[in-house]
């Protein structure tokens, strides 16, 4: 893995617990005001402590990697990254406000004796509930859905074409109902309720609707 692939591994990672905003970063590390930057980092903090305990570790310990290993690895980029940089000067700062957690291995030993980034079984969860709670209907099958319920609020659906609705209503409904399923059990996970995990992820009360 090159130097640069380190780097935004990590930064993919932090970006999977969803704690901070693009603008959050950007504000941060346009500031040198000390009250400024504490008064944009309370509400990262908040998210964190919202978190289940492993997940807190877990963010710990990649935001604490990427900290230590961006000044050395920044240097074998191709070409400056000011997303990195901003993600460096929010993350070095962020960090020493995180809540106390137990600590644990920053780096795992992969196949062949390579030191890589922890990945929990912890943090894996969370990724496939994600993953599986931004699950869509395919765009064609989507786009068909919507053309059968036109035709449908028409009266002009044929009677092959109103078995073929009933079975996309059928597979609609059957995503919808892993996703919610999935909000949670992610819910849960985090220890925070339905409702304001919904709003947090912005998930539609409808699914292509």
């Amino acid at each position: 893995m090159s130097t640069h692939d380190q780097l935004y591994e990590l930064q993919q990672r932090l970006d999977k617990f969803q704690i901070y905003r693009s603008s959050e970063i950007e504000a941060v590390a346009a500031t040198r005001d000390p009250a400024e930057i504490t008064r944009l980092l309370d509400p990262v903090v908040d998210r964190v402590r919202e978190m289940y305990e492993p997940a807190q570790a877990d963010l710990h310990n990649a935001l604490a990697a990427f900290v230590q290993l961006y000044p050395s690895l920044s240097q074998g980029l191709p070409s400056r990254d000011p997303a990195l940089e901003n993600l460096y000067t929010f993350g070095r700062l962020l960090l020493p406000r995180l809540p106390s957690v137990p600590k644990r291995e920053m780096f795992e030993v992969a196949e062949g004796g390579r030191r890589e980034p922890y990945r929990s079984t912890h943090e894996a969860m969370e990724v496939d509930l994600l993953r599986s709670i931004r699950r869509e209907l395919p765009a064609g099958v989507a786009g068909r859905y919507q053309a059968l319920m036109k035709k449908r609020r028409a009266e002009l659906l044929t009677e092959a074409e109103h078995a073929e609705l009933i079975r996309l209503t059928d597979e609609s409904e059957q995503l919808q109902a892993e996703r919610v399923q999935s909000l949670a059990e992610l819910a849960r996970l985090r220890r925070t309720s339905l409702t304001k995990l919904a709003e947090d992820l912005r998930f539609p009360p409808r699914l292509n609707a």
